[in-house]
């Protein structure tokens, strides 16, 4: 029996309910962690219904992290879920139209119709949360208005940071978005080169602002996804050869166990460090990672080979080093020579902390023993791809 969206979603109200009676605690749950549960059961509609309360409930935050939610949506097939996909772009365009000054609402709506393969209705939007962004972030901005106008063409980026993850990009991308000649796109981590290309350039240019022919201001895009991506170099370079490409590096010892706390924190790991690691390093003797994906904390660490693909696609002198150590230890310095890479004017850092630190225990002395042990043969490899001395900071953390 083929039901109507309106039952369809009276299924998912009913069942998130029962969820919510029969279950012990929900109420001092989260929403969208609610939400979560009832996906990991396979229970969709109510994990989408848990959703929708939960934007409901917190209209202005960016949810694209719960990105398991939104991949609910790109099942269109299945009658239910095209129901619920409906019904939640319903409550984003209005919660849009009751906050039109709010950038997450406007990134919010363009994601739900991006996800449902709807990216020329998605377009508007994310060029709305440009605007948003500069008004809210950038007032030194306000004169460029007119070209922001959303009929007007977006500018393509002049800069990428490809990562890595865990090393710093959220920091170095904060700093270079209050620079006064640097305007921001929509979000960081656009992932457009590796894990959505599929949704075309149109798609991507949406989130970068219109500027002006003068070429005082530039644009950039910051996805760690890019770094290990084995397609994105050549995905990047077919389509803009002159882009300026910025790696961030961590000592990978200090990356890798910074990535592992991190898939803690978003859910996806509940093993042990030693555990996950004896996996990860089965994986990579058996040579059965999927370096696209990102979830091999020691295959994400190893940097020769990704660098070599990029450096065969760009010429050296487009691709400019920076390690994490030396940014953190030395931002104003850090900055000052990428603005010169940049052919852009420096300016003073108002402050200058680590954007997005991890909070955790200290290792296991002999685990991090083990890793550097792993790790030091790569290290020398590095250093002889580079041609230069790695900061002390890098080899031995």
């Amino acid at each position: 029996m083929k039901l109507s969206p309106f039952l369809h979603r009276l299924r998912g109200n009913l069942s998130l309910l029962y969820h919510q009676i029969t279950s012990p605690n929900t109420a001092e749950q989260p929403l969208d962690d609610i939400a979560l549960q009832l996906l990991q059961q396979h229970k969709q509609e109510a994990a989408l219904a848990a959703f929708s309360r939960a934007i409901q409930a917190k209209p202005n935050q960016d949810w694209l992290s719960r990105f398991q939610l939104w991949a609910i949506l790109e099942q269109p097939h299945q009658p239910g879920i095209a129901a619920w996909g409906e019904r939640l772009v319903d409550i984003l365009e209005t919660l849009a139209q009751q906050h039109p000054q709010e950038r997450t609402c406007a990134l919010n709506l363009a994601e739900a119709l991006t996800r449902l393969g709807q990216f020329q209705a998605a377009r508007p939007w994310y060029r709305r949360a440009v605007e948003n962004r500069l008004k809210r972030d950038r007032p030194d901005l306000a004169h460029l208005q007119p070209h922001l106008q959303l009929g007007s063409a977006p500018s393509s980026p002049q800069f990428t940071i490809i990562g890595v993850m865990k090393g710093g990009t959220t920091s170095l991308y904060h700093y270079l978005s209050h620079h006064p000649q640097i305007v921001p796109s929509a979000r960081k981590e656009i992932d457009f080169w590796s894990w959505r290309y599929q949704r075309g350039l149109d798609w991507y240019l949406a989130h970068f602002a219109s500027l002006p022919d003068s070429g005082t201001y530039i644009s950039g895009d910051a996805s760690p996804t890019y770094f290990s991506h084995q397609n994105a170099p050549q995905r990047l370079a077919q389509t803009y050869p002159n882009m300026k490409i910025v790696a961030v590096l961590r000592n990978p010892v200090d990356r890798t166990i910074s990535h592992y706390h991190h898939a803690c924190r978003e859910g996806v790991e509940q093993r042990s460090l030693g555990d996950a690691l004896r996996s990860h390093r089965q994986q990579l003797d058996s040579n059965s990672h999927d370096p696209n994906k990102l979830n091999n904390y020691l295959a994400s660490s190893l940097y020769v080979p990704p660098l070599t693909r990029w450096f065969s696609c760009f010429p050296r002198q487009q691709i400019h080093i920076i390690f994490s150590e030396t940014l953190f230890q030395q931002p104003q310095a850090t900055l000052d020579r990428l603005c010169e890479f940049l052919d852009i004017p420096s300016y003073s850092l108002p402050s200058a902390t680590n954007r997005n630190p991890g909070q955790y225990q200290p290792s296991d002395p002999d685990i991090r023993q083990e890793l550097q042990a792993f790790f030091e043969p790569h290290t020398r490899q590095l250093q002889e791809l580079l041609e230069i001395s790695l900061p002390e900071e890098h080899i031995n953390p």
